[in-house]
């Protein structure tokens, strides 16, 4: 798994970005990620639910795909879907699934262990599967993999939400998708300072932020325009204190801006659209008889669980 690039040049360049698969916590480690978007549709048009949306934040980029099955295969694909998200195995998706599968699931990091949703993560097991050949961290020096694995346990210590030294499925979530889930806000906004603090001395200075963002491809390059507004919204919105350097809460108002909760939005709409009989949670039925609302939604990343693969 390759790393992620900086959030500060992602949010610059291609706007909010969905992530609505597992990513190794290290993917994040560079990453300066907030609160992202379902998608890149707009969610309404002219004051209208715009199922596109729906699409992504369902099943991904196959949406397309997914339309052009026959009634069979879609119900098929759906009724996998659907035993992945219900984590409880009750026979309903209740509005925390709902919500947990919006924010990432670890499903694709738990297939590439061998591990089953019912199966605990270890810490031992983890570290021998980033430390394995074609691990994660197998052609790290030592320094360097003993670093990552100590910013990994910081981590994993948090998600453990029991404090029974084990993940769960739902846990590691939180562990593999730190950044959509509220509770580890603090330690992705350490990891973030951590990686850009050169200087060690607990802040992101202008230039350690203006770094992380562009470097010259030789020392007589002039400055481009963009950084030069960069600068100026480090001044002007960045540092609110005015002291030329980010402490955690300026970092943290940074990588996560206060804005609209787009999960609970769709998760909304979803059980709007779907849930027939009102009872607050979606029936397997109530999923499959949902489709075209769900082809368009970020549950199914928008189709590409739905298209792509057969073996949900």
């Amino acid at each position: 798994m390759r790393r992620m690039v900086s959030l500060v040049a992602l949010c610059l360049t291609l706007g909010l970005v969905t992530t609505s698969v597992a990513k190794h916590p290290q993917a994040e480690h560079k990453s300066r990620v907030s609160e992202q978007d379902l998608s890149n549709e707009q969610h309404t048009i002219d004051g209208e639910h715009n199922p596109k949306y729906d699409q992504d934040a369902l099943f991904g980029k196959a949406a397309d795909d997914f339309r052009g099955l026959p009634d069979s295969a879609k119900e098929s694909r759906l009724k996998s879907l659907f035993t992945q998200m219900d984590t409880n195995s009750d026979g309903f998706l209740s509005t925390d699934e709902l919500h947990q599968w919006l924010k990432g699931n670890a499903m694709e990091q738990w297939s590439e262990y061998g591990l089953k949703p019912s199966d605990m993560l270890t810490w031992e097991f983890y570290q021998q599967k980033v430390t394995e050949p074609d691990g994660e961290y197998e052609d790290k020096d030592e320094e360097s993999r003993q670093k990552f694995l100590e910013r990994d346990k910081r981590r994993w210590d948090l998600a453990d939400a029991n404090h029974d030294g084990v993940l769960s499925f739902t846990e590691s979530a939180a562990f593999f998708n730190a950044e959509s889930h509220p509770e580890m806000q603090d330690v992705v906004v350490q990891e973030t300072i951590e990686e850009m603090d050169h200087d060690l001395d607990g802040y992101i200075s202008q230039k350690e932020y203006i770094d992380d963002l562009w470097v010259p491809s030789n020392p007589s390059e002039e400055e481009p325009d963009w950084i030069k507004d960069e600068r100026k919204h480090f001044d002007d919105e960045r540092d609110k204190d005015h002291d030329g350097k980010l402490d955690k809460e300026e970092v943290k108002a940074w990588i996560f801006p206060p804005g609209d909760d787009h999960v609970e939005s769709e998760v909304s709409h979803l059980l709007n659209s779907c849930d027939k009989d009102g009872d607050g949670k979606l029936s397997e039925q109530e999923l499959i008889g949902c489709h075209e609302t769900l082809i368009g939604s970020a549950v199914t990343n928008y189709g590409e669980l739905l298209a792509e693969h057969d073996e949900l």
